[in-house]
């Protein structure tokens, strides 16, 4: 439980948020993390249609943002791309929507030892697991009680 509460506290503290505003190409630094923006590209599904970013972030890991809007309930949705590591997670939002190869306004967070949050989980659980498992007991020799007379 220690576990959780420390990296709870630690994420939520040490969390760092800001916005950029990017053309195609382009490359901001925030918190050791390099963005990238390559484009822009709409994503059609069975019962949704949106836009999604194509980042690049740390100039290795493709990561693609979204906004999808799904036209049954009239609501848009964000879908932000996240990037996880026992250190940290990363989170891309889109802010803004652009048409064709304009700026685009992304989201960064930085939240540190998110991942120990669930490590702390499974340790819990598995914890638990094996205190409700029976096991071989040691058997501690017993002595009889003695009766003692006229008490």
């Amino acid at each position: 439980m220690v576990l959780i509460a420390v990296a709870f506290a630690a994420s939520h503290s040490f969390e760092h948020q800001t916005q950029v505003t990017l053309k195609p190409g382009q490359t901001a630094t925030y918190q050791g993390q390099h963005v990238t923006y390559l484009r822009m590209q709409a994503v059609q599904g069975p019962n949704r249609h949106g836009v999604a970013a194509d980042v690049l972030l740390n100039g290795q890991l493709l990561m693609r943002p979204a906004v999808n809007d799904y036209p049954a309930s009239g609501e848009s949705v964000p879908t932000p791309a996240i990037h996880s590591t026992p250190a940290h997670d990363v989170y891309l939002t889109l802010a803004t929507t652009p048409a064709g190869n304009k700026a685009v306004t992304l989201g960064i967070i930085v939240e540190p030892l998110v991942s120990w949050v669930w490590i702390g989980g499974l340790v819990v659980v598995l914890g638990s697991v094996l205190a409700a498992v029976p096991g071989r007991r040691r058997r501690l020799p017993t002595r009889p009680l003695t009766v003692g007379a006229g008490g």
